[in-house]
């Protein structure tokens, strides 16, 4: 500051203040303030263009890793998901032309090379958290392993504190977390439920193939502790079903008492499954099959909407959350992919 603009300053100041004598003091103190406090923000800003890409690197992804979008239709090659990686909690897997690609949450992806969804050993929590692969109950998070060989992945509960499984000869409970596994002692299950309790098909009586009963059982005494019954009399026309000779077709839970409950007969384009509450009072909602040229395929739950996926011949498959009848865009993918969803046992 030159000594004219020092002067008009002080001009300023005594009009300010009617007291010259406090007008000098002031300006005194800006002085010394704009002397200090000037090498302090150069300080500031040299040690932010040090610290920047040190803080990049402790919060970004190694080279190769980038964000692959919601367009994977012609997305390239990715990193090996690598033997105890953490590497976050996954949206989905998905395989086509006989590879296989896992994509986490923050929309990245990763190659399991041994991998396919489409057997029946490799599974995805719920939560994303935990991958079963090869044998192995791999936590995403933190790269903990623990070993699975030789079981059958049936079903997760839906907040993935269980895990249900099976071996040649038994059906077993798993906590993932705590590491603990106990024989089930009840009837066959075929879910669980986040209490820990099972459910098993029961025998209703009805002779509808539109009424399933369900019996959430006692895994270790196998007391039965409640029905559960699903009628879709009012709900499916014509040839619609949900149970067949062996039973009800296929269930999946997830959360708020909710249960998916695929449909089975009835013509193109008719419904694929049924949502339905299991609190009082009971509400049924008919899922469509097909919109237009494409079909519909429910897989599972997101974030409380169902997961369907959406295709069409020789076209893109599309990953959609389904709502209240209206269905909004998740990710695209290459024709022919197949989807192991969260909490899926098997890719469809």
């Amino acid at each position: 500051m030159t000594l004219r603009d020092e002067l008009t300053v002080l001009a300023e100041d005594a009009r300010c203040y009617g007291d010259p004598e406090a007008a000098i003091r002031t300006a005194r103190r800006r002085r010394i303030v704009g002397l200090v406090t000037a090498p302090v923000l150069a300080c500031v800003a040299v040690a932010a263009v040090l610290a920047g890409p040190y803080w990049r690197l402790a919060t970004g992804r190694a080279p190769g890793e980038a964000s692959a979008g919601t367009d994977l239709t012609a997305a390239g090659p990715a990193p090996t998901l690598r033997e105890g990686a953490a590497v976050g909690r996954a949206a989905f897997a998905y395989t086509v032309q006989g590879r296989t690609w896992l994509v986490t949450r923050d929309r990245h992806r990763y190659e399991l090379r041994s991998a396919s969804p489409g057997a029946d050993a490799t599974s995805l929590s719920p939560d994303g958290r935990w991958l079963v692969v090869d044998g192995q109950l791999r936590d995403l998070t933190s790269g903990l392993q623990r070993s699975m060989q030789g079981l059958r992945v049936l079903a997760w509960s839906p907040d993935a504190a269980w895990l249900l499984v099976e071996d040649a000869h038994e059906q077993y409970l798993v906590q993932p977390a705590r590491g603990r596994i106990d024989v089930v002692r009840s009837a066959t299950a075929l879910a669980v439920l986040d209490d820990g309790t099972v459910v098993s098909q029961d025998d209703d009586g009805s002779g509808s193939p539109k009424v399933a009963t369900l019996g959430v059982l006692d895994p270790y005494n196998g007391a039965e502790l409640r029905q559960v019954v699903v009628d879709a009399r009012g709900t499916l026309p014509g040839q619609e079903a949900i149970t067949q000779s062996q039973g009800v077709s296929q269930v999946r839970f997830g959360p708020d008492d909710q249960v998916l409950v695929a449909v089975t007969g009835g013509s193109s384009g008719s419904h694929s499954a049924l949502l339905v509450s299991w609190r009082a009072p009971q509400r049924v909602t008919a899922i469509p099959g097909a919109d237009g040229n494409q079909r519909w395929l429910p897989l599972g739950f997101d974030d409380g909407a169902v997961l369907m996926k959406s295709e069409a011949d020789r076209s893109p498959v599309e990953l959609r959350a389904w709502r209240d009848g209206q269905s909004s865009l998740l990710f695209r993918l290459p024709p022919g992919s197949a989807v192991l969803p969260p909490g899926g046992v098997r890719a469809s």
